[in-house]
């Protein structure tokens, strides 16, 4: 495992530089070297076991360039020139005169720049702006206040036949440059501003699959939401009988829990009848009985009123019983008026 560590921290980067390289290779755009003394045009290698291609600026030539390249291009370029879109292609000329110069333009106008230094072209270079080709690269500002552009200037006499054939063949030239090495003056198409087009394009369409990919989550429960949502809404008129008949119960239930306690604490008002009935003399009958708190208040007559506090005793009926007020004689010989209270034993 050690070996295997070591093996790959120390290969692995550089394999996959490599593969990283190739590709970049394999799908950079493809250069196009002009030679205007034989007539012919050159389409170079993108990678080493690749022989460039010769062909003479003919139509027939400008097939096989347009051919190949679509070819190299990825899928979606490939596409794109089925659709008869222009593949893109860098052009060399070698010998072209290239002017540059640095331009500075406000940075309140810099999503302008373009139209700002076309109207100053006749100022800023040395011969008539409808005979020359020209494109900006922005550059590094020290400056917050103004924004730099590299302007590259080029006459249009020795480019326009070749522009007008490329643009037959479906080719787009992006760039110009005098030589083939890196370090080639090269000169941006204005005209061919697809290269920021595209990448702003893809990179629109890179946040909106991410944006779709990290939404899905959100959006299904979302629409779970919604469904559940709707659901209960259906039973709803369910869930309302439900709640209703449960307070019912729920109040059916406390009544009889509370009429349950309070008969253990202070007993059944039926059983204190039946217990009365019992106890007090068939001469006595009652006019009121109140039971409150525990508390029982008799009224009534009674012939003999007197012997109801020891009967009341003696039967365990009343715990305490009182006369409440003195015994009030009833004419006629119909007894005792009297007013008792007591307790409910326990």
């Amino acid at each position: 495992m050690v070996v295997l560590r070591k093996a790959s921290s120390r290969y692995l980067p550089g394999r996959l530089s490599r593969m990283v390289q190739t590709v970049r290779n394999r799908y950079a755009v493809p250069v196009v070297v002009i030679s205007s003394s034989t007539g012919t045009l050159t389409l170079l290698a993108q990678l080493p076991n690749q022989p460039s291609l010769q062909v003479p600026a003919t139509q027939e030539g400008m097939a096989d360039i347009t051919s190949l390249c679509a070819a190299r291009q990825p899928f979606l370029q490939r596409w794109r020139y089925r659709r008869q879109k222009a593949l893109h292609i860098r052009v060399v000329f070698p010998d072209l005169p290239i002017l540059q110069r640095v331009i500075r333009v406000p940075a309140a106008v810099a999503g302008d720049a373009v139209s700002v230094i076309g109207y100053q072209m006749d100022r800023i270079v040395p011969f008539p702006s409808d005979e020359s080709v020209w494109g900006l690269t922005p550059l590094p500002s020290d400056h917050a206040e103004e924004a730099e552009y590299l302007l590259s200037v080029a006459p249009l006499a020795p480019l326009a036949p070749w522009l007008d054939a490329f643009k037959a063949g479906h080719l787009s030239p992006v760039s110009v440059a005098n030589q083939t090495d890196q370090s080639a003056v090269s000169l941006p198409l204005i005209d061919h501003s697809f290269c920021q087009k595209t990448s702003r394009k893809t990179l629109f369409l890179i946040v909106l699959a991410l944006g779709i990919f990290l939404s899905t989550p959100f959006i299904w429960q979302s629409v779970t939401d919604y469904r559940l949502s709707a659901r209960l809404e259906e039973l709803q008129p369910s869930r309302m009988v439900a709640e209703t008949l449960r307070n019912r119960i729920e109040a059916l239930t406390s009544a009889s829990t509370l009429l349950n306690r309070e008969i253990q604490r202070v007993g059944s008002p039926l059983v204190l009848l039946s217990t009365l009935t019992q106890s007090l003399p068939d001469t006595t009958f009652l006019e009121s009985l109140s039971v409150k708190q525990g508390q029982i208040t008799l009224e009534g007559q009674s012939k003999e009123a007197a012997r109801l506090i020891s009967q009341l005793e003696h039967d365990n009926t009343l715990q305490d019983p009182k006369f409440v007020g003195p015994l009030l004689r009833l004419p006629d010989g119909r007894g005792e008026s009297f007013t008792l209270h007591g307790s409910v034993p326990n």
